[in-house]
């Protein structure tokens, strides 16, 4: 009886805390984009062509959903210019 109730207290617990992981509204870690919505793309394939040996479409809809952040600059000699910084 009181493993049965265990389980189920450790149940509860892990599932009213997981909406606390999906978004870190405390900036507790380096990724300031995480506070935000996530925008969906408008389109579900990308095309992979060019000097490849396969070329072909792929699917995103079936892709787990990940986050990089990256940081665009132009390079131009000795002054190089922040573009923007996108997820």
């Amino acid at each position: 009886m009181k493993n049965k109730i265990f389980f189920y207290l450790i149940f509860a617990l892990a599932i009213l805390s997981f909406p606390v992981f999906a978004q870190d509204t405390e900036d507790k870690t380096n990724d300031f984009y995480d506070n935000t919505e996530t925008v969906s793309l408008p389109f579900s394939a990308v095309e992979i062509a060019g000097e490849v040996g396969n070329p072909q479409k792929i699917d995103l809809t079936s892709l787990p959903l990940r986050s990089v952040i990256v940081k665009e600059a132009v390079l131009n000699g000795a002054k190089d210019t922040f573009v923007g910084a996108y997820r």
